[in-house]
Parts: C-alpha cells; sequence; structure tokens
C-alpha cells in the first residue's frame, strides 16, 4: 500500500505540472480563459503524457530516455506556474486537514488497498501486461498485431501505463495507474456533492452517484491496468463536466460555455484513442462546432482542430505500424498495402469473435444468428441484477426521449446541451447492444442514461398525479439498481476480509506469473502459455496463442524488424 500511495503522489504531481502548463499555452492559443482547478490540471497532464508517450514509441523505447524528458516537462511547468501551484497548495492546505481532507484521506487509503492486492482483468492476463511490456522494450513493432490479434488494438491506456510502470528503472512493474484514475475520479465526484441538498439542479449530483457506482463495481480489480476501466473513467469524466457546464448559471444560454464544450469534444478524440467502442462521444462535437461557425470563429476552429489533430495522429500512425490497417479492426478503411498487415480474413474473424461473445453466443458460426433468436440467449446469461439494471435503462431511454421533445416544444435556452447529450448518451448504447454487448462495456451509458434522465426529472417541482409518478419512477430505478450494487459492495467486502492479512502493505501484489513453454520463430524464442490462456507481463515476449506465433514470421532477423503473416 506505501508504495502504492507514494506513485499515486509522484503521478499526481507530475500530471498537475505538465498539465497547468498545457491549460495555460491552449488558453493562449485560444485567447479566452477557462473555469479550471487543479482536478481539471491533472487530467489535462494524464492526456498530455499519454499523447506524449505515443509519440516517443515511435522513435525508442520507453525507458529511462521518456522518463527523464517527462521529468523535465513537468519540472518546467511546475517553475513556469509556480506562483498559482503555491496559491492552490495553500488553499488545499487550509480545507484538507479538517474533515474533508480526512474523507479523502479514507478514499486513498480505501483504494490503496485494493489496487496493493487484488484480481486481474482477464484482458490483462491476455495482453494487456505484454503490450505495456512491447512499449518498454521496443516502443512500436511493424506487425506486431499478427503475433497476437489483440496486440493490434492500440489503446493508448496503455502507452500511459507503461511510463508509470518503471520497470527499467525498479526492476519490478508496477500497476497502479487504474487505481490513480480511481481516486482521481472518486475524489472529484465526492467533492462535487457537497452541499447537493442545497441545490435544485439535481442531474450532475446523479451522475456523480453513478460514477460512484461504476467504481464501486471495479474496485476489486482495481490493480489491473485494464483499458475498459481507463476509458470508462475519462468517459464518465467527460460526460460529466458536460453536464456540470450545462448546468452552471442555472443551465441557461450556451454563450461562453461553448469553448468549453469544445474543449470537451477534444477530449472526446483522446478518450476514442483510449478504446474504440467509445467513438460515440465523438458526437459532442456537433455542439460547438455548430456555434463556433455560427459565429464564424475560425481561428478556435482551427484550434481545436489543431488539437484533436495532435491527439489523433500517433495513435493512427501506431495503428498502422503495428497492424497495417488505419484504425484496427475496422476494414472499411483499407488504405495499406504494406508487407506487414494483418491479413483481412484474420481482422474479420477477429470482429466476429468480439460480437459473438458480446451476445453470449461464443461461435463466429451464429455472428448472422437473427436478432430476436440471439438477444433472449444474450438476456438469460445475465444475472437477475444485470437484467434488472437493464429494465431500468429502457426506461430511462423513454423518458429522456419524453424531455428531448418537452424541451423542444417549449424551446427552451438550454435544451441544446441536453438534446445533444441524451442522443449521445443513446448512439453509445445502441452501438454498443449491436456491436458487442457485454455489461462491463456498456457501464458508462447504462449508468449514465438513468442518472441524467432522472437527475434532470426531479430537478423540477411536480405536484399531484406528476409528484406521484416521479415518486415511482424515481423508486423503480433505485430498486433496479440496488442489487447491482448490493452485489459489488458484497464482492469487496468478501475480498478485503479475505486478504485483510496478505503482505502486501509495503510492496504491492504483482503482476501473475502463469506456467509457459517456448516456441520457436527462426532462431528467436518466444513464450506461449503452457496450460491456460493468460501470459501476462513477465514472460516476454510472448503470444497467448501459439497458433498465431506458428502462422507468422519474422520480417529480418530481430524483434526490432517486425512481423508479417506467412
Amino acid at each position: 500500500m506505501l508504495i502504492v500511495i507514494l506513485s499515486w503522489l509522484y503521478i499526481g504531481v507530475i500530471c498537475l505540472s505538465i498539465g497547468i502548463g498545457v491549460f495555460n499555452l491552449v488558453e493562449r492559443l485560444l485567447k479566452r480563459s477557462f473555469k479550471r482547478n487543479e482536478f481539471h490540471y491533472i487530467v489535462a497532464g494524464l492526456v498530455t503524457i499519454t499523447v506524449y508517450v505515443q509519440y516517443f514509441s515511435l522513435i525508442g523505447s520507453i525507458g529511462y530516455v521518456a522518463h527523464l524528458l517527462m521529468l523535465i516537462l513537468a519540472a518546467l511547468g511546475a517553475w513556469f506556474n509556480r506562483q498559482a501551484l503555491i496559491v492552490g497548495l495553500k488553499r488545499h492546505l487550509r480545507k484538507e486537514f479538517f474533515w474533508e481532507g480526512l474523507f479523502y484521506v479514507g478514499i486513498v487509503i480505501l483504494f490503496a488497498f485494493f489496487t496493493s492486492r487484488g484480481e486481474f482483468h482477464t484482458d490483462t492476463g491476455i495482453y494487456h501486461g505484454q503490450a505495456i511490456r512491447w512499449y518498454e522494450e521496443y516502443g512500436v513493432v511493424k506487425g506486431l498485431g499478427n503475433l497476437q490479434l489483440h496486440y493490434a488494438y492500440n489503446s493508448s491506456y496503455l502507452a500511459f501505463a507503461s511510463i508509470f510502470s518503471m520497470f527499467a528503472i525498479l526492476g519490478t512493474s508496477l500497476h497502479t495507474t487504474t487505481g490513480f484514475m480511481e481516486i482521481l475520479l472518486c475524489i472529484y465526484a465526492c467533492h462535487g456533492l457537497i452541499g447537493f441538498w442545497q441545490r435544485k439542479n439535481r442531474c450532475a449530483d446523479f451522475c456523480r452517484i453513478a460514477i460512484m457506482i461504476y467504481l464501486i463495481s471495479i474496485i476489486v480489480r482495481s490493480m489491473s491496468p485494464a483499458t475498459d476501466y481507463g476509458t470508462m473513467m475519462m468517459a464518465f469524466y467527460l460526460l460529466l463536466r458536460w453536464v456540470e457546464i450545462w448546468k452552471e448559471g442555472g443551465g441557461q444560454s450556451i454563450g461562453d460555455k461553448n469553448y468549453d464544450y469544445g474543449l470537451l469534444a477534444v477530449l472526446a478524440v483522446f478518450v476514442m484513442t483510449m478504446k474504440l467502442s467509445a467513438a460515440t462521444l465523438l458526437l459532442l462535437a456537433i455542439l460547438p462546432a455548430w456555434y463556433l461557425v455560427k459565429g464564424k470563429e475560425w481561428h478556435r476552429i482551427v484550434v481545436y482542430i489543431l488539437l484533436g489533430v495532435v491527439i489523433l495522429l500517433p495513435f493512427l500512425v501506431r495503428n498502422v505500424i503495428i497492424s497495417g490497417w488505419l484504425v484496427y479492426p475496422f476494414a472499411a478503411i483499407d488504405w495499406f498495402t504494406v508487407d506487414w498487415k494483418i491479413p483481412k480474413e484474420y481482422l474479420a474473424v477477429d470482429v466476429a469473435q468480439i460480437t459473438v461473445w458480446g451476445r453470449n453466443l461464443f461461435d463466429i458460426g451464429k455472428i448472422d444468428m437473427p436478432l430476436r433468436e440471439w438477444v433472449p440467449i444474450w438476456w438469460q446469461a445475465h444475472e437477475r441484477y444485470d437484467r434488472m439494471m437493464l429494465t431500468a435503462v429502457v426506461g430511462a431511454v423513454i423518458l429522456g426521449g419524453g424531455q428531448v421533445l418537452w424541451r423542444l416544444v417549449r424551446r427552451r435556452e438550454d435544451s441544446a446541451a441536453f438534446v445533444v447529450l441524451y442522443l449521445n448518451l443513446l448512439a453509445g448504447l445502441l452501438v454498443w447492444f449491436f456491436m458487442a454487448p457485454f455489461i462491463r462495456y456498456g457501464l458508462v451509458f447504462i449508468l449514465l442514461l438513468p442518472a441524467v434522465a432522472m437527475g434532470e426529472l426531479l430537478s423540477y417541482d411536480h405536484k399531484g398525479a406528476g409528484a406521484i409518478a416521479v415518486g415511482m419512477m424515481t423508486a423503480w430505478i433505485y430498486i433496479a439498481f440496488s442489487p447491482f450494487v448490493y452485489n459489488y459492495i458484497t464482492v469487496a467486502g468478501v475480498f478485503a476480509k479475505q486478504n485483510v492479512s496478505a503482505p502486501y502493505y509495503l510492496m504491492p501484489q504483482d503482476y501473475d506469473q502463469p506456467a509457459t513453454k517456448v516456441l520457436m520463430m527462426g532462431t528467436t524464442a518466444f513464450y506461449v502459455p503452457l496450460d491456460s490462456e493468460y501470459l501476462s507481463y513477465y514472460d516476454f515476449p510472448g503470444s497467448c496463442y501459439g497458433f498465431m506465433v506458428e502462422r507468422s514470421e519474422m520480417r529480418g532477423e530481430t524483434i526490432a524488424d517486425g512481423f508479417r503473416a506467412k
């Protein structure tokens, strides 16, 4: 736990120091100031570091040099913004030594406990751990996706995890970035809930509660550098900020808020690079783009576009280098004919597997099964608490749609922000359902749709039959989500009881090290699992699937030359 907390402090200081400098730079480029605090600085730093690591990986491994350059950037950011940092530190010290600060200390200790020991996400054993190691050892390798298709998913979250893994520095790999994002998001949500009983607008508060529910559901796996978790937490932060900005000043006309929405649209580009399933968040850009074009603010439009390009470019370049595809596993954009390109038939099988696994069919031969046939199978495969939660989501979709119509009929000034938010959540839910409806893939939409619909409904006074209807709907939402929350609280409680005596109060639990065997590709040895599907971090280089190794070949004499399909 001690090393976990120290690593969080280290990550936080670096993100804060870099983030404040980046925020100031963006303000100068856009020629306007933004309402901001230390949380927003840290998020800006997280984004900047992740993008920086992706660029650096194109020229070298993520080791001493990459880390040293990051420290130099942090030092420069802290020095040039030292006055603002000192003022912010003094402000927090006055507050944090009292009850609120003690509460936050409790949150840190709680998450540190679960981050120091726990369970690894299944995909961490399959490819997250190895993908981080590829960043650390080589940066990027041509055709790496041929060795194992999962490597071609190229989540930018693993870039952030790799630079704070610090294997080259410590001799052991830390995996504390998910826990860091958890405490950041948890404290941000809890801080925002202060004084909720004095507010009439409930929408943001319900979103904060949804965030707490999500964090409870993943707390046992806090030590896992899972791309799902990083993506979901950034998406929650983005959408919460959208609601907060919308509700500032009583939720009136857009005005200067449009520039904040523009920054969130840029952040949506970043979240998409963490996981392509978050691409629907780009729909948020509709609102700021409309008003910027309407106002003929061409300078700011160019700045926003350039920020998005800077974020997106290394992700796309890495995609082409790793897989030969611009966006793997999206076959519609087929622009490259490089020799290391993953064959289209392999890509098609990968997409089919993702879809049928999400539908609980587990047989790619059933990829064309009609909706009326696979939905009952998918429904029955879920636990009762999941099914109850999904019924509440259906109700929230209808309720939210009604609110959209009501706003449009009444021509409320703040309708645009709500309509874009609702359509974004609905689009995300539909894409999730038809592409790969694993519950964990869609929790940001499953949790926030009811939160936004009910929070907005309870922000207004209701009388008579309306009050009764609202009360019944609120009760149903509570009843529908309670078993889900109770299940994960119970899981966390049982785990804590069973692991309280585990010896991880100084150093955290290390990556799993399953039994492996060696397959040769020419004269180079590769590790594959002996009797499981998991490889994890240390047995490197490797692949979880021996048949993928056997159907690949080296492009040259060394691993750095890359791989291609035979």
